[in-house]
């Protein structure tokens, strides 16, 4: 069995981001595999993938991640007004999270 963790992780801007971490079961495979992120949609969680999560984890680091607004995670007030805006409100929490958890590829 993999080594599991729940953690919620803290975002330079004072948000969090719920996060379902399962570490590799073998860590030479995952040092040479980038790590796996899933995203949940609306109305999910980062739970509904805990019956997947062992067996994705056979050969490398897996993440389910709460995105803004969603799940456990942070629920900032949502002002864009525009496609840009919005991508920069998830994505850049994302690239964040990223930056948070030691990730250079994933």
């Amino acid at each position: 069995v993999s080594k599991t963790e729940i953690q919620d992780i803290q975002l330079p801007d004072g948000n969090t981001l719920h996060t379902y971490a399962v570490k590799a079961r073998s860590d030479a495979a995952a040092d040479s595999k980038a790590a796996m992120v899933c995203l949940p949609g609306y109305g999910a969680g980062a739970g509904f993938y805990w019956k997947n999560m062992d067996s994705l984890s056979q050969k490398r680091n897996v993440f389910a991640v709460d995105p803004l607004g969603t799940g456990l995670s942070s629920r900032p007030s949502f002002n864009a007004k525009d496609t840009q805006a919005a991508e920069d409100f998830f994505v850049g929490s994302l690239s964040e999270w990223r930056k948070a958890m030691g990730l250079d590829k994933m």
